[in-house]
């Protein structure tokens, strides 16, 4: 009676927790999960506002370009005793424009800035999506993967369900002991604990993964894909190069590079002639000077040439050569890093690769073993323990396989962010292939 009444909840259990998602659940691929995560990441949508920082800079600088304009007036209310003369009181109006026609270099510096912020902008957001793909595709792997491990355990659950109805039988027939049932009661419960674990685990993944993509964690969503086993074509020199030439974080170090240099030109514009084209208009009344017209105008070219500023614009320019220095010291070795993220990546997925095919072999003997351990046991050859043993081993091996190719699946996206090239092949953009 108790083995019936532990076969019966074991299949209750198996209806309840293999049931298929509802038919209603909105499916997320990889491609979706990643579009999504590139769109609303957090991290992703606050690098986006340095593009209004960006602009700004941009307006700041070219207006040193452009004309000025201010417009001013006055008032003057004269006691009697300096009024005998004139009128007690006396209005006047001025507008004056000026136009920048040479700054020394300085206008010109500062827009080119301005441009090389806005580039270094750009690569910032580009270089935040990445890490945002990453991480998404990481914990979207993380699900497959856990999702095989609570297939595995709902086999493992079958698998002692069966065995244990072939003990119970043999019982009947004698040619089976308690000990053998109690043994066999005893794994289907230990099964049982294993699936609600990995099925708990995998809950508390997809909502680390909706968490990311801003997603509500209740959501109806099923998680779209398998777990294939998919090897990565190509070179570490091709790799490297693609990394020199696309990693946005290289080019945002040679945006800064620049953004220093036109400093430098900044800093020098110190000891530049200034020319400006200045017009002004004013009216008054009364007229306060002799004349008899209310209003004057004037145009006038007015040019500032330094002579001596006791240094200060040479030690400026001394401190923005040493600050570029240091920048140029910055990339190098931004470029030695490289080389060696390519490098180990590439050492992170061959060891991956080799799990890989490892993991395939031990399962394929695991499996294989199982197999004749249950051949044995009906035909009276092998002991209930090594068909025990077998299945532990199967459903370890199926374990770790899962993990091996889910671990290289994250490899393969980590070698491409080091490339700087896992958004476009992901999301198949600017002729990038879609995985």
């Amino acid at each position: 009676m108790k083995s019936k009444k532990t076969i019966g909840i074991a299949v209750a259990m198996m209806a309840i927790l293999s049931a298929a998602p509802p038919a209603s659940a909105t499916p997320l691929t990889l491609k979706e999960a990643v579009r999504i995560g590139v769109e609303e990441g957090i991290e992703v949508l606050k690098s986006v506002q340095d593009m209004d920082k960006s602009e700004a800079g941009k307006l700041v600088a070219r207006s040193a370009l452009f004309p000025s304009l201010s417009l001013g007036g006055k008032y003057k209310r004269q006691d009697e005793r300096h009024a005998l003369a004139e009128e007690a009181n006396s209005y006047g109006i001025s507008i004056t424009a000026t136009q920048p026609v040479y700054t020394g270099g300085k206008a010109t510096a500062l827009l080119k800035q301005s441009q090389a912020y806005e580039n270094s902008v750009l690569e910032a957001v580009t270089d935040s999506k990445e890490t945002v793909a990453y991480s998404v595709i990481r914990q979207f792997y993380d699900v497959l993967h856990l999702r095989e491990n609570v297939a595995a355990a709902r086999d493992s659950m079958a698998f002692a369900e069966s065995h244990l109805k072939e003990v119970v039988k043999k019982e009947a027939l004698g040619v089976a002991n308690r000990f053998e049932v109690t043994r066999a009661e005893q794994q289907l419960s230990g099964y049982r604990t294993q699936l609600i674990t990995a099925v708990n685990d995998l809950e508390s993944a997809k909502i680390a993964l909706l968490t990311t993509l801003r997603m509500d964690p209740e959501s109806d969503v099923d998680i779209s894909g398998d777990l294939d086993f998919v090897p990565y074509i190509g070179d570490r020199e091709g790799s490297l190069e693609r990394a020199m030439a696309n990693r946005p974080d290289l080019k945002a170090s040679l945006s800064s590079l620049e953004i220093q240099r036109q400093e430098i030109q900044v800093a020098a514009s110190g000891l530049r002639p200034k020319v400006d084209l200045k017009a002004s208009y004013s009216w008054d009344d009364p007229k306060e000077s002799d004349g008899t017209d209310d209003d004057d105008w004037e145009i006038a070219l007015e040019v500032d040439v330094p002579i001596l500023d006791r240094n200060v614009t040479k030690a400026q320019i001394m401190r923005e050569k040493a600050n570029l220095r240091q920048k140029e010291l910055d990339l190098q070795k931004l470029r030695e890093a490289i080389r060696s993220e390519v490098s180990q990546a590439w050492l992170n997925l061959e060891t991956a690769g080799q799990a890989v095919e490892s993991t395939s072999k031990d399962l394929e003997l695991a499996s294989e073993s199982l197999r004749l351990a249950q051949v044995g046991y009906r035909e009276g050859v092998s002991t209930q323990i090594d068909v025990l043993d077998a299945q532990a081993s199967y459903t370890k091996a199926r374990k770790e396989h899962a993990t091996a190719v889910s671990a290289y699946s994250v490899q393969v996206a980590a070698l491409e962010r080091t490339e700087g090239e896992l958004v476009s092949h992901v999301l198949k953009e600017d002729g990038g292939e879609e995985r």
